[in-house]
């Protein structure tokens, strides 16, 4: 049984394998054909997994720059002697904020995997992510 701390990186690592940010042998496109196709999927899943991915890597990209420039911002607001106390707060609550839209982000591309795959589909895939560690 995987503890709950093993459990969040074998959440991680299969959003990350499936999102194409695990290096693997090969492309990781291919690498993520042959997950589909030792899932079984069926092509109407396989749509909708990729619509899925497509979707998350979008909205992961945008937050992960965003997240970038601001904390550009407060290492430059850091740099200076005089620090703008007010300007640090926000850019602070803004990274917060972002960080928090990712984690969001990745909720919802849990949970959209779920609906996609049956539960044997889903056991199956963290067995062989597992297999792969």
């Amino acid at each position: 049984m995987i503890g709950s701390t093993g459990r969040w990186a074998l959440s991680l690592a299969m959003a990350l394998l499936l999102l194409g940010g695990v290096p693997a042998e090969g492309s990781s496109e291919q690498h993520r054909k042959e997950i589909y196709h030792e899932l079984n999927l069926t092509r109407e899943q396989t749509g909708q997994l990729e619509a899925l991915e497509s979707r998350t890597q979008a909205l992961s990209r945008e937050r992960k720059s965003q997240l970038k420039v601001r904390r550009e911002e407060l290492e430059d607001v850091y740099r200076r002697y005089h620090l703008d106390g007010q300007r640090a707060r926000r850019l602070r609550g803004e990274i917060r904020d972002i960080q928090g839209q990712l984690l969001e982000l990745h909720h919802s591309f849990q949970e959209g995997l779920r609906r996609i795959l049956t539960q044997s589909q889903f056991e199956r895939l963290e067995h062989e992510l597992r297999e792969r560690d």
